[in-house]
């Protein structure tokens, strides 16, 4: 596995953590959104696991650098003022364009996200033509109160790709109502997705940083995101 820190250029110049395989020839590209803290040691280890089940991953740093521990969601919120939905998924693009032209990959695109990122890949799974989107607790994706912009939700019927969700049922940010709005949402425009819903388990439980990471749902959880990018991403 090869990895880099690199910058690509959109409307503003981005850095981004990325990997890619070095065993196989790649079978598409992965942006991995973020979640509100920053590019962390946790993103770049999920990238390389994103990148070890094949594909070029590609984690564009909406805060240029900066990291905010996690218990500082106060100040992470703080770094985001002035970004928009148009303009993280400007980075997105950006990002996977970069997969595709720098390292090779095939134009197969798939966006995975948490938290933040989550309703960001549910966002750009509304607005661009995905292959996949991988939402893990993505909060926001029913109800938004922030100024990213309207609740993702309200575009269900714009999907193209497949979508899954994951979410803890003790989720303190994202009542088990919203879960069932989204839910509904997929169902009734009859989208290709699958939700998957874990007893007793928090906000974060994919991070082992993370005060409800919970090692049994995420191994559960990540088997499957990778069948999931697996049926979706093929040739």
């Amino acid at each position: 596995m090869h990895t880099v820190t690199a910058a690509f250029e959109n409307t503003r110049t981005r850095r981004a953590y990325v990997a890619r395989p070095t065993d196989r020839e790649p079978r598409g590209v992965v942006a991995v959104a973020m979640e509100i803290f920053g590019v962390n040691a946790h993103i770049e280890a999920v990238t390389r696991d994103v990148a070890a089940l094949g594909y070029v991953a590609v984690a564009p740093d909406f805060l240029d650098g900066r990291i905010f521990d996690y218990g500082d969601l106060t100040g992470a919120r703080a770094a985001f003022a002035g970004q928009t939905d148009e303009t993280m998924l400007a980075d997105l693009d950006a990002a996977l364009a970069h997969g595709v032209a720098v390292h090779g990959a095939p134009d197969a695109r798939a966006v995975l996200g948490f938290c933040m990122g989550g309703r960001l890949a549910y966002r750009a799974a509304c607005a661009r033509s995905l292959r996949a989107a991988v939402c893990y607790y993505g909060g926001g994706i029913a109800v938004d109160p922030r100024p990213f912009g309207p609740p993702p939700v309200e575009r269900t019927a714009d999907i193209t790709g497949g979508v899954l969700l994951h979410f803890g049922a003790r989720d303190p940010f994202i009542p088990l109502d919203r879960v069932g709005l989204i839910a509904d949402a997929l169902r009734a425009a009859g989208r290709d997705h699958a939700l998957a819903l874990y007893p007793d388990v928090g906000h974060g439980f994919h991070c082992p940083d993370r005060a409800d990471f919970d090692a049994v749902a995420s191994v559960r959880a990540w088997a499957m995101t990778a069948a999931f990018l697996a049926g979706r991403m093929a040739p």
